[in-house]
């Protein structure tokens, strides 16, 4: 009687286990888009950048000092735009050309010294 009761049991698991399993659906696949704006506000955040400092970078452009280079570095890797220490011009592209004409960003990419941060 034992076992015929074990027997029900596990064959009353299985099926529930089963008709759980079939009724899975996985998650939807999310995807996140930020505009540059956002990636930056994140990594003036994330680096401690004051909100006046980045302010005046955004008038008067980024000079170049270690900071700026890993502000810079930060929002391109937040982008998906610099991965294995290489540009992904098609990336950043479509956040900048506007007009639907090529635009090249390779080389002052390539020049700039964006590996200092982080030890990179």
């Amino acid at each position: 009687m034992n076992r015929f009761l074990i027997l029900s049991a596990v064959v009353a698991c299985l099926a529930g286990t089963s008709q759980a399993l079939g009724k899975y659906e996985p998650l939807p696949h999310y995807v996140t888009l930020k505009s540059y704006q956002e990636a930056q506000a994140e990594c003036a955040v994330y680096l401690q950048v004051p909100d006046d400092r980045l302010q005046r970078y955004l008038r008067e452009g980024y000079p170049d000092e270690p900071e700026v280079h890993c502000l810079v570095l930060c929002v391109l890797e937040n982008l998906r735009a610099w991965q294995n220490g290489t540009l992904q011009e098609h990336v950043l592209a479509n956040y900048f050309n506007l007009l639907g004409q090529p635009v090249c960003f390779c080389t002052k990419g390539k020049t700039c010294p964006l590996h200092r941060c982080y030890g990179r």
